[in-house]
């Protein structure tokens, strides 16, 4: 395990366990034989307590959270099977690992907030094999990102915490940064702030397949 606590930011390898990790991945190879993951776009299996915009909804599941998939363009019957299948391995998830998670928090954050107090966030994400998300900020609701690298090779993500915004054309000019390499089931653990910067991008070979949770303040 990696600890950068001057970058607020964890690395961990083999985070999920091998049967956990397996049955993820299985269903990664499911959703991209079933769906056409456009190349410069991203698809999004989403459980959550809490989603305010909605592209496609289906019923909420009996433990009351909701789910949504997001940004794909399908036969409805097909995508509501998958979904179903892979909300399924994410509250599997959320079982075992929203103890770890908040942990991790608690020991990055300076001051952290109780958990009956934040909302979550459960996601699997397909990036088609040239997308881009250039340098941004989190949302100042989120308290915590765990990304969780899923297939066998793609690129990793990069941080900043030196930069400066231009004026002109609103983009970021990064002065320093860090790059965490990609490694399956290596999970980068990171509190988000206005002043910490990261992007990602598929390596124009295969699709980049994350599993993502958040917690968020209320």
């Amino acid at each position: 395990m990696i600890v950068a606590p001057d970058w607020h930011y964890i690395v961990k390898d083999n985070f999920f366990d091998q049967s956990t990790y397996q049955l993820l991945m299985h269903r990664f190879r499911q959703l991209e034989e079933k769906l056409d993951i456009p190349k410069k776009e991203q698809m999004q299996v989403v459980y959550s307590n809490t989603i305010k915009t909605r592209l496609q909804q289906f019923p909420e599941p009996s433990n009351g959270g909701n789910s949504v998939v997001k940004n794909v363009q399908h036969d409805p019957d097909v995508v509501k099977i998958l979904q179903e299948k892979v909300v399924d391995t994410l509250l599997h998830v959320k079982k075992f690992y929203e103890t770890e998670i908040y942990r991790t928090y608690s020991y990055l954050s300076e001051e952290p907030i109780p958990f009956e107090n934040l909302d979550y966030i459960y996601q699997l994400i397909i990036c088609g094999r040239e997308y881009v998300y250039p340098w941004h900020t989190d949302s100042s609701t989120k308290v915590i990102s765990v990304v969780v690298y899923m297939n066998e090779t793609n690129n990793g993500t990069e941080l900043s915490q030196t930069h400066l915004k231009e004026k002109h054309n609103e983009e970021w000019q990064v002065q320093e940064s860090e790059k965490v390499l990609w490694k399956p089931n290596r999970a980068l653990i990171f509190c988000g702030t206005p002043s910490r910067l990261h992007n990602y991008s598929s390596n124009h070979l295969t699709n980049r397949n994350t599993i993502v949770m958040n917690l968020l303040q209320r």
